[in-house]
């Protein structure tokens, strides 16, 4: 009795398994959308993109039937259903071009308007689609495959600049209605109805933001001030690409390289619509790589006191970073500068004020962290909002008409510091004495033809800098000194003994210098 029973229980357990195993093995079905995940245009401008309803099979296998046919209720949030089709789908005729699937059945396209009540579909624009692939042959979809069942045209308006991207989706809602009775999202498989699951799908449609356009602040980063009337001029070129800069230096030495920072005003208006500049600003640069900004200066620039700058009775400060002061995200904000000015508050002074140009507003000095190797070592500058020097993080921006503008663009740069074994030194000066005479031409002379002594520094002796040492360079600074001939090129100065006159050469050559005693003394 007692082993019937346990046989019995068994057997419950069993069938109760197999149940189970069969259920797990039932075939089920999903109906998604494949759209574009994001679209631009310009603001206003009407967009189109096409949506491609797919049905998917599971648990069947490349010897069972697939889906016979299909019926489909589709529509949107967003966009504008304007066309419906099977071309280019498995519902298309096996004649058409491409080929479809169908052969002898049934189809239905339509459009539909406002219909569905009392349905998901109720008060929407929509499509419906049905499809039988053959009365007569056993046509099916593949079963172990996607197919493409319709595709949708779908038409949006993208939205303004300040709403930023729109979300505009496509679903399977039941219920739209065309021509016929209302349609529900169905599938066939072998003569029974099967409701697939149902995925919608979204795009991002977004306005494209240009910064050449009026109304609009960029700011620039190049390796020179403008040195133009109070460091501003009247162009409105903004960049594309990041700017590339560079600088040389000697090995074992700190490397440096000073950028600038320029903001760039496109047609700035005021409340009456009249031409106007940029009263103030605040800039947040944060710098990457192996190098750290080490100071910042107004010197030379737009922000700078009059007359030399604009500057007038108004609020400035401009520093490096803590880089271990937490940023906004919560960790540690890392080497930057800030920098924040308001020109004036008691005079209308403005950068560019007649509504467009650009000014430079602020230099920065960033040095290697490391003396230099026999190489290269590379930082990067972009510009962050919430860096924050001794008062609030700072984003960029910048104020038009006592109004805050966020910046269109920021340009980035690439900093590379070169390491090369060579000294700073005066060209046109191998005895390296630190003047450029007629012993200089003698020296060359003799070291050429009479066996005399070599330039310790043969990049010096390069008078005409045409990467050789020969008659032409003691030619070169005869005629310099005694006949109104050209100067020499750099690095060479009239005034030797003035801070920087000593410098690498601009125009590397073979023509090494290790040393040079009147400028490495």
């Amino acid at each position: 009795m007692r082993r019937a029973l346990r046989t019995t229980l068994c057997l419950l357990v069993a069938m109760k398994l197999t149940g189970q195993l069969h259920a797990q093995d039932e075939p089920s079905f999903e109906l998604s959308f494949e759209t574009p995940a994001e679209v631009h245009g310009d603001p206003g401008e009407t967009v189109e993109i096409e949506g491609t309803a797919i049905l998917t099979s599971f648990g069947l296998g490349e010897e069972d039937d697939g889906i016979q046919g299909w019926s489909l209720s589709m529509s949107s949030i967003g966009w504008d259903i304007i066309d419906v089709t099977l071309d280019g789908t498995a519902g298309a005729a096996t004649t058409d071009d491409p080929p479809g699937l169908r052969s002898g059945g049934f189809d239905v396209q339509q459009l539909t308007t406002l219909s569905g009540s009392g349905t998901e579909c109720e008060g929407r624009n929509g499509a419906v689609v049905a499809v039988v692939l053959s009365f007569s042959a056993p046509t099916t979809l593949p079963t172990t495959e996607p197919s493409a069942v319709a595709k949708l045209t779908l038409s949006g308006e993208v939205p303004p600049e300040e709403d930023g991207c729109e979300e505009c989706s496509v679903e399977f809602a039941d219920g739209c209605q065309g021509q016929g009775q209302p349609v529900d999202n169905k599938a066939t498989l072998d003569g029974a109805t099967q409701r697939p699951a149902r995925v919608s799908a979204t795009t991002r449609v977004c306005p494209i933001i240009r910064c050449d356009r009026p109304g609009k602040i960029n700011i620039s980063i190049t390796d020179e001030a403008i040195d133009d009337d109070q460091h501003t001029n009247d162009s409105t070129d903004v960049p594309e690409e990041a700017a590339e800069i560079s600088s040389e230096g000697r090995t074992g030495e700190k490397g440096s390289i000073t950028v600038y920072a320029n903001l760039i005003a496109i047609g700035l208006t005021d409340f009456a619509d009249e031409p106007t500049g940029i009263q103030g600003w605040a800039i947040a640069g944060s710098v990457s790589g192996d190098a750290a900004p080490v100071s910042t200066s107004i010197e030379g620039t737009a922000s700078a006191a009059t007359p030399e700058g604009l500057f007038n009775g108004g609020f400035s400060v401009h520093e490096v970073v803590d880089p271990d002061e937490l940023h906004a995200d919560g960790d540690p904000q890392g080497k930057g500068f800030v920098s924040a000015a308001v020109l004036s508050f008691t005079s209308p002074a403005q950068l560019a004020p007649s509504g467009s140009g650009t000014g430079t507003i602020l230099c920065v000095e960033i040095e290697t962290i490391d003396d230099l190797p026999d190489g290269e070592v590379h930082a990067t500058v972009t510009w962050r909002d919430g860096m924050r020097g001794s008062g609030q993080p700072v984003r960029n921006v910048a104020t038009v008409d006592g109004n805050t503008k966020n910046l269109c663009s920021c340009q980035t740069a690439n900093l590379t510091f070169i390491g090369i074994d060579e000294v700073p030194h005066l060209r046109c000066d191998p005895n390296s004495d630190g003047e450029t005479n007629l012993a200089d031409a003698v020296w060359i002379v003799s070291q050429l033809f009479r066996g005399g002594q070599i330039a310790e520094c043969p990049d010096s002796a390069d008078c005409n800098d045409d990467s050789s040492v020969d008659l032409s360079d003691a030619l070169f600074a005869t005629t310099y000194r005694f006949l109104g001939g050209e100067e020499p090129p750099a690095p060479f100065s009239e005034t030797p003994h003035d801070d920087g006159a000593c410098a690498l050469d601009p125009t590397p050559d073979d023509l090494e210098c290790t040393s040079h005693a009147f400028c490495n003394e």
